[in-house]
């Protein structure tokens, strides 16, 4: 399942809007139209421990495709 991602990296000289495609596994037959969202949280987590401690991660949208 793909997921797109749109999210904004924050810090106090300004912000940048950024935007990412997520593969994630899922079963054969979901019927779901909500995105994962635990799964992209998990991401988010990570992709926050890598920037430095000034910038926050905010997710503003996230869309199943």
């Amino acid at each position: 399942m793909k997921v797109y991602v749109s999210y904004v990296i924050q810090d106090k000289g300004g912000h940048t809007h950024e935007s990412i495609v997520l593969n994630f596994d899922a079963p054969v037959y979901d019927c779901s139209l909500n995105p994962p969202t635990s799964d992209v949280l998990e991401w988010a987590n990570n992709k926050q421990s890598k920037l430095k401690q000034s910038q926050k991660l905010i997710i503003t949208n996230m869309y199943k495709l």
